[in-house]
């Protein structure tokens, strides 16, 4: 899940932004398909999935 959290915030502090729509980005999307991004759904931004992970990792 670390992983997975470093990943959402690198791509939306570095290369997008945090507002973008998580299935917007075609990497997240072929990652979830191969069993990454099971706690986000296609529709939250990428600072709504960042929020969902640092909950889960216990992390402010």
């Amino acid at each position: 899940m670390k992983f997975e959290l470093d990943l959402l915030e690198t791509i939306a502090y570095d290369v997008l932004d945090e507002d973008e729509i998580f299935s917007n980005v075609w990497v997240l999307s072929i990652m979830k398909n191969k069993g990454y991004f099971q706690n986000v759904s296609d529709d939250m931004t990428l600072k709504e999935a960042i929020t969902v992970y640092r909950k889960l990792l216990n992390i402010k």
